[in-house]
């Protein structure tokens, strides 16, 4: 891997960390909130507290990724970053990446760190393993993309897994 793609992944990466702040905070607001829920009434209204904001930060979210992607262009050519198309990749991840938050929370405050540990492997998993499918396929330039490639990945196992959880608890409100 040359400087040049070394500098690009960094890039990214500093930009994944910023959104990583947001991020965080979301989980952690979903966590704390859901526990007590739970705690207070039942597992139902927590269920019902992590739809509400699921789709309030899904309507959020997909406004920033729009004006993420409106941005592409200035963004790419601040930072020098010669493949736009690397750039445009992290609008779905500003999506993907405060839902999986939700879902993350949701798993936190009901205690399922065998979930979490799977969404984390995954998560892990993807990344190494597409960079080095990137590096030998000789696509190198390319390996950035393993970073949101693994959010994705990871967004999708803690969809399906919140998911499931979801279908076990009766609906109820607050």
């Amino acid at each position: 891997v040359s400087l040049e793609e070394l500098g690009l992944i960094t890039a990214l990466n500093s930009v994944l960390s910023i959104i990583g702040i947001i991020v965080s905070a979301c989980t952690l607001t979903v966590n704390h909130r859901v526990s007590y829920l739970i705690a207070k009434f039942s597992v139902g209204v927590g269920k019902a507290f992590w739809k509400r904001v699921r789709t309030k930060w899904a309507i959020a979210s997909s406004l920033m990724a729009i004006g993420w992607l409106l941005l592409t262009p200035t963004i790419a050519s601040y930072l020098n970053i010669p493949i736009i198309f690397l750039v445009a990749s992290l609008a779905p991840i500003i999506v993907v990446a405060v839902i999986d938050a939700a879902n993350r929370g949701l798993l936190k405050g009901n205690f399922l760190f065998g979930s979490l540990a799977l969404v984390v492997i995954v998560e892990a998993g993807v990344k190494i393993l597409s960079v080095i499918g990137f590096v030998e396929g000789g696509m190198e330039s390319y390996a950035a993309l393993a970073l949101p490639l693994s959010l994705l990945l990871a967004y999708l196992t803690s969809s399906i897994l919140s998911w499931k959880f979801g279908r076990l608890v009766p609906n109820e409100t607050s």
